[in-house]
């Protein structure tokens, strides 16, 4: 766990390793005891949190990617793991933004997801 963003804050985001959707959704916490979640690319080390690991209120996004879903502050699992992100309003960015702010100060920032980094590459 992240004292603060300092730990984040430091890393340099390009030299992280990218990691597949297909990779992320393994580190779920049942098919690999690491759990991760990603949100705007970033991908976060949340295996400290209870709230991620299987039977956890949020077990649901362990493994995966909770942009779109945060975007529109739901909790509905028909928004985990979709890659239309651009499709999201300024207005939608600016919630993930506050999110990633928030996860950036709790979880260590660990790598990028392939596909959103794609999806940036030709948007």
């Amino acid at each position: 766990r992240c004292a603060s963003n300092k730990e984040n804050a430091a890393v340099d985001v390009s030299a992280l390793p990218l990691m597949s959707m297909s990779d992320l959704v393994r580190r779920n916490g049942r098919d690999d005891p690491q759990v991760c979640c990603c949100l705007r690319g970033r991908i976060y080390d949340v295996s400290s949190s209870g709230n991620f690991a299987p039977g956890g209120p949020y077990a649901f996004l362990a493994g995966a990617d909770c942009t779109v879903g945060l975007s529109r502050m739901s909790y509905d699992r028909a928004l985990v793991n979709r890659t239309d992100w651009g499709q999201l309003t300024d207005e939608e960015w600016s919630v993930v933004d506050g999110w990633v702010g928030y996860l950036d100060g709790k979880y260590k920032h660990i790598a990028r997801l392939q596909e959103f980094e794609e999806w940036l590459s030709t948007s």
